[in-house]
This record gives C-alpha cells, sequence and structure tokens, in this order.
C-alpha cells in the first residue's frame, strides 16, 4: 500500500533544507521535484520578451545597460559548471561522513541546472538584443576568454560568494528597469531582477543548510562577506581603486566599464550591503549591522585578533590613578615594578600591554577588570600574560592563545599583543 507524504513548500526549501532533509526524511526525489515545479512555473520567453520592445526609441542609457549586462552574464555559466562540479565533489566526500550533507551538497549541484538555464536565458537575450540594436559585437576570443572556469573553494564560501553577486547583480537589473521608459526593456530588466533574486534564496538555502548541519562553520561566511563590504571590496565592483589580475576566470563585475553602470553601482551600495548583512543572518543565524561588525565577526569566529599600544614615558607620570593599588595592576606586577632598574618604563609597559590586549580582543568579549591580565615574565625575562576569573574562562572556552612583544626605544615602549585560536 503506497502512502503519501504532504507536499514540501517552496518555503520550507528555501528557509528550512537540513531540516526537511534530516528531521521530516524527505527524499532527493522530493527534493528535485519541487525545485521542478518552482522553476516550470516561472519560465518566460525570451523571444516574446524582445518583441515587446521598441528597438528603435531605446535612450543611450537603455544601451549602454543592455552592452554591458550581455558581457558580464557571459561570465555565469563558468560559474554555474564550477558549482555543479564542486557540489558533486562534495557529495561525494560526504556520503559516508555524513549523509545528510551529502544529499545537500547534491540538491545544491541537481538544482544549478535551472540556475544556468535561467542565466542562459539572461545572456542569449541580452547579447542578441545587443546585436539587434547595432551595438559592438561580441567577439569569439571575448567570448571564450569570458568562459574560462572559476577555480574550486569550500562549498560554503562558493555559496556565500553567488548570494552576494546575486544580490548585486538584482540590485543592478532593478536600477537599470528604473532607468528605462521603454515598456518591453524595463519589463525584461525586471523579470531579470526577479530570477537573480530567486537564485540568492537558493544560494542562500544551501549555505543555511550546510551551517545548520554543523559540519560548516560560519567564518566562512563572514569570510566572504567581509571580502566584499570591507573598504574597497567587490561590492563596489569597477568602482574599486585596484582591479585584481585574475588570470584564472572573468568576474562580470569587474567587466562594467561604463559610466552609467559605475553610478549604478554607487546608488545601490547601501541597498547592497543591507541585503549582505541580511543573507550573512539567514546563513548564520548571527545579526551584524555594519561592515565593521562583520570584520569583528569574522576575527572572533576564526579566533585572531591583533593590537598594539605605544607609550611615552613621560605622559604616565602625571596620572595619579595608575599608582592606586590593585587597581590597575597586580601585585605581582607592582612588585616587579620596583625590582626593576628603570620602575618607570616598566610600569609603562605593563600599561601599554595591556591597552595593546583589549585593542586585539573583540568586542563580544565579557567585561572584566585591569587586574584580571597580568603581565609576567619568564626566566629569561621575556613577558607574557596570564588572565584570571571570567576573562580566563573565556580565552580557555574560546581555544584562544594571546601573544605579548614589548620593544623599548628611548621614550617610548611599544607593544603588541596577537590572539590566535589553538587547532
Amino acid at each position: 500500500m503506497q502512502t503519501t507524504q504532504t507536499v514540501i513548500s517552496h518555503s520550507d526549501l528555501i528557509k528550512n533544507l537540513y531540516s526537511v532533509l534530516a528531521e521530516r526524511r524527505r527524499s532527493l526525489i522530493d527534493i528535485t521535484w519541487e525545485q521542478h515545479c518552482f522553476h516550470e512555473r516561472r519560465r518566460w520567453s525570451a523571444v516574446e520578451m524582445i518583441e515587446a520592445i521598441a528597438l528603435e526609441h531605446l535612450s543611450d542609457i537603455d544601451k549602454a545597460h543592455i552592452w554591458n549586462a550581455g558581457r558580464a552574464e557571459l561570465t555565469t555559466k563558468p560559474g554555474a559548471d564550477r558549482l555543479a562540479r564542486l557540489a558533486d565533489s562534495e557529495c561525494r566526500r560526504w556520503q559516508q561522513k555524513n549523509p545528510i550533507v551529502a544529499a545537500i551538497a547534491q540538491a545544491c549541484g541537481t538544482w544549478s541546472r535551472y540556475w544556468n538555464e535561467e542565466e542562459g536565458f539572461h545572456e542569449t537575450t541580452l547579447n542578441h538584443l545587443s546585436r539587434l540594436i547595432g551595438l559592438e559585437p561580441v567577439s569569439n576570443e571575448t567570448f571564450i576568454e569570458f568562459r574560462q572556469i572559476f577555480p574550486d573553494d569550500d562549498l560554503l564560501r562558493t555559496l556565500v560568494l553567488l548570494a552576494i553577486s546575486e544580490i548585486t547583480a538584482s540590485v543592478n537589473y532593478s536600477y537599470c528597469a528604473s532607468m528605462s521608459e521603454d515598456a518591453g526593456l524595463k519589463k525584461l530588466f525586471k523579470q531579470i531582477a526577479a530570477d537573480e533574486s530567486q537564485h540568492r534564496s537558493y544560494f542562500i538555502s544551501f549555505a543555511k543548510a550546510l551551517v545548520d548541519s554543523g559540519e560548516y562553520s560560519p567564518k566562512g561566511a563572514f569570510a566572504v562577506a567581509h571580502l566584499f563590504l570591507r573598504e574597497g571590496g567587490e561590492l563596489q565592483g569597477s568602482n574599486r581603486q585596484k582591479l585584481e589580475q585574475r588570470n584564472t576566470h572573468v568576474n562580470w563585475w569587474d567587466a562594467l566599464n561604463l559610466e552609467e553602470i559605475e553610478k549604478a553601482n554607487v546608488i545601490g551600495l547601501e541597498r547592497k550591503q543591507q541585503l549582505t548583512l541580511s543573507a550573512l543572518r539567514q546563513i548564520t543565524g548571527i545579526a551584524v549591522k555594519s561592515p565593521a561588525e562583520v570584520e569583528e565577526t569574522w576575527l572572533e569566529l576564526v579566533g585572531f585578533g591583533l593590537g598594539h599600544d605605544i607609550q611615552l614615558l613621560s605622559e604616565l607620570k602625571s596620572i595619579e590613578s595608575l599608582k592606586i593599588p590593585g587597581f590597575f595592576f597586580t601585585e605581582r606586577e607592582s612588585q616587579y615594578f620596583q625590582e626593576s632598574k628603570n620602575a618607570e618604563q616598566s610600569m609603562t609597559a605593563c600599561f601599554a600591554a595591556k591597552e595593546a590586549f583589549f585593542k586585539a580582543l573583540p568586542h563580544s568579549i565579557p567585561s572584566f577588570y585591569w587586574t584580571d591580565v597580568e603581565v609576567l615574565h619568564n626566566r629569561h625575562r621575556a613577558p607574557y600574560f596570564q588572565f584570571h576569573n571570567s576573562l580566563e574562562a573565556h580565552l580557555h572556552d574560546h581555544r584562544w592563545t594571546v601573544h605579548l612583544s614589548i620593544s623599548h626605544s628611548g621614550e617610548y615602549v611599544s607593544t603588541v599583543v596577537v590572539i590566535s585560536q589553538l587547532p
């Protein structure tokens, strides 16, 4: 007797893929059927789209958008090919160790055929449209150059990169639609923007499922987001002061070279940032509000921090609070100052070491006292930290180790602190 199962909603497929596979025990056949049904409902005709455009009335801005977008879309097929290959490789790697992760990877690789098809619609429609209105054609050399295969990476990082790429594309296409006065072209740009937005949702879904499995650390997602959001990062596209010489593949955001497209990047930058932060929250469950918080969270997840402080000896002489017993310095530190040849220099070095440590710490660490950070010296007189109370427990729980270097030069003391995570 056959049993019937409830239909998987598209919302569940996007928002709770790990749960659908791991807890509801749905099969890859179930997953791929829902993928196909949703894709089939969204198909559109490139021929009909072009027929609805009044070619002779297009503006110079419209033409610039069509020309640039067509070339940019040439680079998407290598990305889809890479994803299919990488997902299958990850599937085989996890098949024995964690079958649910293997299923997530296979669902991702199988879905990539729909992504490839829809991006094929975008590419061929825009480049054919470009030819119809007499713009510079794509040479075979350019076509082949833009088809270079992307190098492989970790699957989670790849999915996050693709999600942010689709964020950029959807915002740019929405801008192109808003600038066009032709109803047919406006409809085409809106359709492509909607497609890119759906692709983003799928990439977020697969990435979230990998993180939900516990086999992939959120730090990979934050590392890629930082690459895009940092000052001068990839999110600024061709507006970056320095474009990388890749020699392996072509990134479509590097290929936009007209002023109007660059203007679109500037206009939509805040929107792209907010959508990227939202994607990070959906994937990892960690909410951040700015590019700076992305960097801080990434460093905390990686377990790395760097702090530096420099102090002038004479500046600390007048600070009476430094002399309050047990406030800034421990009893052992104070004793070390008294026994040293230059008490003032030793105290300044200790103070600078603690300042550098504070700068190296992630902002989310619990509050603590100055005396919870103690600067001691080994038998070779090399300085090191000893930590106490809740601070010691926090560092231990995160498997962080702290390195300290102190340098003296005349009236100055310079300290460097590096925090790293133990394997």
